[in-house]
């Protein structure tokens, strides 16, 4: 089953660069990932479906060790029935997106990834067995939900409505982590199977049960959480097919169905579901009736048919879980279906207004048939599954509410299963109602309304899965059988709760019964609705309420906004000093606090280890100050840097060189930063605005560096044991393989802060680069064309001969030299940095491998080829940096961080911790004696995240503030007559 997650991650990944060259063709691969995780999920039904839970397949990797944590996927009949939901329906969506999209659709390799990934992440879900990694998993299917229904992120509807989703759902899911916390501790296990297994009763599991079943409520759009779903119809449809029908609302409902058996006793439980599931299945009925967009037509019904399924899914008896089950796989083959129809639809027609649609059904025969079943299906007509399911749902409810059949309610439980068995019926009269609403809005003749004629032959390619989720439906109907075996071990479960008695199972007929009865009236209702709809209509106009959910929730939102400008407004006022005065004032206070309440102190004060730090420390105080005495904005940003050097030189005298190093490079590259921000601002400091409180700055500074001296003294004398760092060489020797302890903590020993750290680095680099990207942030960097060039250069020869200027043209060392004025090069910038950039390349790569066992790593190699870059950058401007790099700076920070991860988690595959290092040696021809340890991988990741981050700060902060000022080629002085000459981003002349 890792294995399996494993496929879907890195199929996804492939998706991206495949999408460039197969275009829409690339959903027939990505179809292919999860059509394998289904037959692979098919063949362990023998073990899956076993009544004894022993045999259901288990896999468990151990994560941390010392706190039991792991990572374990389980597969009972409960999961494997939601994973072949979610890899079946997931395997015809995406063959049908290559019917959909269009070649070249924007965005469509992303899209692809994002939905495999996404359909892989819910494979994961159903399959999880330990809280914390089902709450990640859950979390996933939030963000990828995000990125698909924002794909058009051109349109403020779906940017509004991404945001939505993620806000409503991730706000269920955290607090389903503090219910899931609080079963974890009380159990002592975060395992979910001994969890409920051993579920005690009191009030803090009621407590931590109801705060679980707020995150599935949200998650499955259940009042008053409902009003994410509609708005998120701004998705593709395939989208809406899969996430809204098959997948992500299911979430919400798998979990009520996995607590049921080990909840349905808790206090509040029962009364909870019936009441919300009633409520939503007739709110979202009703509104269904009165919408014109056949897709939110849609929408509203899932939201009903949802309310539905939490009712019978939560009730908690033996039919009841029986019925959810199949509920659970009619509704997503009937839904999934109508929304590829009306992808269809919307298509061929380009329109989804059932007010404009007329005359479909002659015109596609086929499609009408499709939809006819499927939609017989979802109001609950024989032959086909959609009435097994919903006459089984019945049955469970009348029975358990007239005390027949075997479930052993009390009275209170029989009250609320007749409150369940009335809101049922009414709900299904309404599905009725707009399931007939549906097929006339979209395929029957309307007087007074054009017929379509725009509507072009459908391809059988593009009806295939709608066809086959049809077939399904229809034949899953006489087959209820076999199904029945497929879903009676979940319902099993229920057993031991029920009285002796005939134990009900599906079928398609089982004569003339009561819930037979029940759906009839439904049915007569439902028609009863469809046929008065003008006078339904006018009722709801009538009824129409003045505020929605979703209205609460913008203006919700709307209420933070203001308050979060308010609150902005009266602390954040635009002044650094202020900012920085404030954080440290608090930092004066709270550790001034601390260092009073823990005393006394044992003070152990040893001025110096060598004679040098003196000196060294003299000169870094004398820049300090120095640094509060200069005038210019260079000249202060060159005497700080010289306390910056200062630590470095202190570190290599405490024999720290790898410090020393990373010290003095960091300093480089941070001093080139502020120099290429400093050509926006004024040369002097002061000139606009000047400094004021001077004394107040000074006796904050002076307060900092005191109590700072403090802290530092008192720390030393206060260890009272041996620190751990004595044992890191040995440590670094036997685990990571490597001499170097630094270098082998960073990829080794502490790899994880590792990791963190690269994901600020990212952080930041994204950050920089959205401030200044005015136009976005394009991954290919300029380049300058040869053809560009060399025009450029016999132009300027064409000058010297007819201005009869003397001297030979400058030879071009460096690409883009000759776009460059003349007046602004340096020849011998040019010569330097062509005659050392490959140099430092080298020695940036020897640090970068040598680092194991020798000063340097990847993050000092990844420095010193930074710094190759920024040559590269002085000397040719933006221009020149494409050509030395052409490669955006997102992909290398983005390859880097990929090389890292995976990295730490390739051991998992090989029954080995995270991180967990190998080495090899031997002799290889030319190289001699070598010896290779796995990590160095990990630091090949640190190695380009440094380049990528150096190289995204020369983008953003160098090439971008030039674009923003002009990239004018003006010719040599002299040249009146010259034309101006700039070269565009593809590098061609205009």
């Amino acid at each position: 089953m890792f294995i399996v997650l494993m496929v879907f991650a890195v199929a996804a990944l492939a998706l991206v660069p495949l999408a460039r060259v197969l275009r829409a063709r690339v959903f027939w691969v990505a179809a292919l990932v999860p059509l394998g995780a289904f037959v692979h999920t098919l063949l362990q039904a023998p073990l899956a479906l076993a009544n004894d839970a022993a045999q259901h397949p288990v896999e468990r990797v151990m994560w941390i060790e010392q706190l039991q944590l792991s990572l374990d996927l389980r597969m009972d009949a409960l999961s494997w029935v939601l994973a072949l939901i979610v890899t079946g329906v997931g395997s015809l969506v995406l063959l049908y997106c290559a019917s959909y999209f269009r070649d070249d659709e924007p965005g469509l390799g992303r899209f692809a990834a994002v939905l495999l990934a996404f359909a892989g992440t819910m494979y994961g879900l159903v399959l999880a067995d330990d809280v914390y990694l089902l709450f990640v998993l859950w979390e996933a299917t939030s963000v990828f939900s995000y990125l698909l229904i924002g794909h058009y992120t051109h349109r403020k509807a779906s940017r509004g409505a991404a945001l939505q989703a993620l806000i409503t759902t991730t706000f269920g899911g955290l607090v389903m982590l503090v219910g899931l916390v609080l079963l974890a501790v009380q159990a002592g296990t975060s395992n979910l199977t001994t969890i409920l297994a051993e579920l005690p009763a009191g009030p803090l599991t009621t407590t931590a049960i109801m705060l679980v079943l707020v995150g599935a409520l949200s998650k499955s759009a259940i009042v008053p959480l409902h009003f994410w779903l509609p708005g998120a119809m701004a998705a593709p449809t395939p989208v809406s097919a899969y996430l809204h029908a098959a997948a992500m609302v299911k979430a919400g409902i798998y979990l009520v169905l996995r607590l049921a058996p080990a909840t349905v006793d808790v206090p509040g439980w029962r009364e909870v579901v019936v009441v919300l599931g009633v409520a939503t299945m007739l709110l979202g009925g009703w509104a269904a009736l009165k919408q014109t967009d056949l897709k939110l037509l849609l929408a509203y019904g899932t939201v009903s048919q949802l309310g539905f399924l939490v009712v019978v899914a939560g009730f908690g008896t033996r039919d009841t879980a029986l019925a959810a089950l199949a509920l659970l796989l009619a509704h997503a083959l009937f839904k999934a279906a109508l929304f590829l129809v009306v992808g269809i639809i919307d298509h061929k027609a380009a329109t989804r207004d059932l007010r404009k649609l007329s005359g479909l059904g002659r015109r596609s025969p086929w499609l009408a048939g499709i939809t006819l079943i499927v939609l017989a299906s979802m109001a609950g007509l024989p032959p086909v599954f959609g009435f097994v399911a919903k006459e089984t749902a019945l049955y469970a409810l009348l029975s358990a509410a007239t005390g027949e059949g075997t479930a052993a309610l009390d009275a209170a439980g029989q009250t609320w299963a007749a409150i369940a068995t009335v809101g049922v019926v009414v709900g299904s009269a309404l599905t009725v109602a707009y399931s007939i609403r549906f097929f006339w809005g979209a395929f029957a003749r309307k007087p007074g309304v054009d017929d379509v004629t725009t509507l072009a032959v459908v391809s059988r390619r593009f009806m295939l899965a709608p066809a086959v989720l049809a077939v399904a439906s229809l034949a899953l109907g006489p087959l209820a059988s076999i199904v029945d075996t497929g879903l009676a071990p979940y319902a099993a479960l229920f057993a031991s709760r029920e009285s002796a008695g005939e134990i009900y199972h599906l079928a398609l007929w089982h004569g003339l019964t009561p819930e037979l009865g029940l759906t009839l009236v439904a049915i007569v209702l439902g028609i009863a609705l469809f046929v008065a709809r003008e006078p339904v209509r006018r009722l709801q106009s009538k009824l129409a309420r003045t505020t929605t959910a979703s209205d609460a929730y913008w203006d919700i939102m709307g209420a933070v906004d203001r308050l979060a400008v308010r609150v902005t407004g009266m602390t954040q006022r635009g002044s650094l000093p202020f900012y920085l005065g404030v954080i440290l004032v608090v930092v004066i206070g709270v550790t001034s606090a601390a260092l009073i309440a823990g005393g006394p102190w044992e003070v152990e004060l040893r001025l110096w280890d060598h004679p040098a730090q003196l000196g060294i420390g003299i000169v870094m105080v004398i820049a300090a100050i120095a640094a509060t005495q200069a005038q210019k904005r260079f000249a202060a940003l060159v005497i700080v840097g010289t306390t910056g050097l200062g630590m470095s030189a202190l570190f290599a005298l405490q024999g720290a060189p790898d410090l020393a190093l990373t010290q003095i490079l960091v300093e480089v590259v941070t001093l080139i930063a502020f120099v290429l921000v400093l050509r926006r601002l004024p040369a002097r400091l002061g000139d606009k605005h000047g400094s004021t409180h001077r004394m107040l700055r000074a006796s904050i500074g002076i307060g900092v560096g005191l109590v700072m001296a403090v802290v530092a003294v008192v720390a030393a004398g206060a260890r009272i044991a041996e620190p751990i760092s004595l044992e890191w060489p040995l440590l670094a020797y036997e685990i990571g393989h490597g001499r170097n302890t630094v270098n082998v903590a960073l990829v080794d020993l502490r790899g994880w802060d590792t990791m963190g750290e690269l994901a600020v680095v990212i952080a930041a680099a994204t950050g920089v680069a959205s401030l200044l990207f005015l136009r976005g942030r394009g991954e290919s960097p300029p380049r300058p064309g040869r053809a560009a060039v060399k025009k450029r250069i016999s132009a300027r020869l064409d000058r010297v001969r007819e201005q009869g200027e003397s001297g030979e043209l400058r030879n071009a060392w460096i690409l883009a030299g000759p776009t460059l004025d003349p007046r602004h090069r340096s020849i011998l910038l040019e010569v330097v940095v062509r005659l050392t950039f490959h140099a430092i390349i080298v020695i940036s790569l020897y640090l970068l491998f040598a680092g194991h066992n020798l000063p340097g790593g990847g993050f000092v190699g990844g420095l010193v080829a930074g710094l190759a870059l920024v040559g590269r950058y002085l000397a040719g401007g933006r221009y020149e940096l494409g050509a030395a790099l052409p490669l955006g700076a997102g992909a290398v920070l983005g390859t880097g961080l990929l090389i890292a991860a995976g990295t730490a988690l390739a051991p998992l595959f090989f029954g080995a911790p995270p991180l967990t290092s190998t080495y090899w040696e031997g002799e290889l021809w030319l190289l001699g004696e070598v010896e290779f340890v796995t990590s160095t991988i990990f630091d090949i990741g640190v190695y380009l995240v440094v380049v990528g981050l150096v190289l995204d700060v020369l983008r953003s902060l160098g090439g971008e503030v030039d674009r923003q000022g002009g990239d004018v080629l003006a010719p040599a002085a002299g040249a009146e007559s010259a034309s101006v000459v700039t070269i565009s981003e593809t590098g061609e002349k205009r």
